[in-house]
This record gives structure tokens, C-alpha cells and sequence, in this order.
């Protein structure tokens, strides 16, 4: 397990994965750091999980940008909780500018999500395969192509959530 806080992590490069932090198969809970400015040759240039669980609060992911998906976070097979904290001004070449879930669960609580871009979907966030999400009183603003975009949303619960200024929608269902 990791525990992490009051950490700037700027200006790295992930060969492949994880240009600011990779984790795989382990835990890693988050406080008050920031994430800035990172890159990635494939997936999640500031965060890349990989059936790990993680939790964020009170973090900055900002400025990263991956030729792969998932800019800000790329997180995969577990559960993923962030909380007061700023994913803005990520880019991804191909889905998940801000942020990218794929098979995952947990709770997404008071965020600003802003400004984050990607090449084909999901310029905020592209949640594919939710299990379970429990996303409320989140900003999602600004983001390019659409601002939350989710392949599934039986599982979401996508309540009191201020989205606005994403283009060309909002929020988008892919069936």
C-alpha cells in the first residue's frame, strides 16, 4: 500500500504508462498532491491504474497529456474515489481527456472537472463498464468532444452534477 501527501509530481515521462504515477496491483491513497504537466506514450500521462484502488482527495491533476487515452487518469478494474479535488486542462490522442474508467466503482464527490480534451469521446470523462458510480455535486465544464460520456449508465448514479460548456453535449450515452 501507498500513501501519499503534499507531493508535486511535474514534468515526468512514462515511457509507456504513468507518465506522473503508475500503479499496479496495489493501493494508493492520495492527499492534497498535485499531478502537473506530465506525459505519457500510451495511457494515463498523470495517473495510470491498473487494477489497483485508489483514492484522491483534495488533489490537483492538471496540464498531462497522453498519446493514449486518459490524460489526467486512466484507471482500470477497481475502485477509483476522488473527492475536493481539480482534474482540469488534460489532453488524450484518442478518449478520456480528463479522466478514463473502464471496468471500475467508487465515488466521484464535490470535484471540478474542466477543460480537459480528447481526440474521439469523452473530452471530461469516458467511463466504459462502470460496476457501480456514485458521481454527485461535481463541476463537469468545458470539455471537448462532450463533457461525461459513459458506454453504460445502469450503474451510474449521476446526481446534483453541474455540466455545462462541454461541446458538442453535456452528457452522452453511448449504447
Amino acid at each position: 500500500d501507498v500513501a501519499m501527501s503534499g507531493n508535486v509530481i511535474v514534468s515526468n515521462t512514462g515511457y509507456r504508462e504513468g507518465g506522473g504515477i503508475y500503479a499496479r496491483l496495489s493501493t494508493l491513497s492520495m492527499s492534497g498532491d498535485s499531478i502537473v504537466s506530465n506525459q505519457s506514450l500510451t495511457n494515463g500521462a498523470g495517473l495510470c491504474s491498473d487494477h489497483s484502488p485508489v483514492s484522491i482527495s483534495g488533489g490537483i491533476i492538471k496540464g498531462n497529456e497522453s498519446t493514449g487515452s486518459g490524460g489526467g487518469i486512466w484507471h482500470k478494474g477497481e475502485s477509483l474515489e476522488i473527492a475536493n479535488s481539480l482534474v482540469a486542462g488534460n489532453i488524450s490522442a484518442v478518449i478520456g481527456g480528463g479522466i478514463y474508467a473502464d471496468s471500475t466503482w467508487g465515488g466521484w464527490v464535490n470535484n471540478t472537472i474542466d477543460g480537459n480534451n480528447a481526440l474521439y469521446a469523452g473530452g471530461n470523462v469516458f467511463l466504459s463498464a462502470a460496476v457501480s458510480l456514485d458521481a454527485r455535486n461535481n463541476l463537469v465544464t468545458n470539455g471537448a468532444p462532450n463533457g461525461f460520456q459513459a458506454t453504460d449508465p445502469a450503474n451510474i448514479a449521476f446526481r446534483y452534477n453541474d455540466c455545462f460548456g462541454n461541446t458538442p453535449e453535456n452528457v452522452v450515452t453511448i449504447v
